[in-house]
């Protein structure tokens, strides 16, 4: 898991209102709540980072990290990065911390799942998480 401890889900892969304007909207991703700015997200599995973004808007500060098996985990809005560009990094490894950068609503842990190095995941995270 990305969040160490219990974790509550709040937004699930799939269609879903926009939370800033209601239209249907495809969300690519799981939202994990975080209480706060430190709580640490860490990497799903082994693998070396291959983009590192700081950004304030769309997925705000985020880290893309590619795993055997063609396999990418996406974690975005993150208050801090912890890693940096072309690290190997182990499972559990921190990324960063839990924040609320770019477009979102408040602090949480945007997570994603993709087969081939874009921002636009083309798989639902659950089965890959044990949800």
């Amino acid at each position: 898991m990305p969040i160490a401890g219990a974790l509550t889900q709040t937004s699930d892969y799939g269609m879903r209102p926009d939370p800033f304007d209601g239209t249907p909207d495809m969300h690519r991703g799981i939202d994990f709540a975080c209480t706060n700015a430190v709580t640490p997200i860490q990497s799903v599995d082994n693998g070396q980072v291959v983009e590192v973004e700081r950004s304030n808007s769309g997925y705000g500060n985020n880290v893309l990290v590619k795993h055997e098996e063609g396999l990418y985990s996406h974690y975005a809005h993150l208050y801090t990065i912890s890693v940096q560009n072309g690290e190997m990094i182990q499972k559990g490894s921190e990324v960063g911390k839990c924040g609320s950068t770019g477009n979102s609503t408040g602090p949480h842990l945007h997570f994603e799942v993709m087969t081939k190095n874009q921002y636009r995941s083309d798989v639902d995270p659950a089965p890959y998480l044990g949800l």
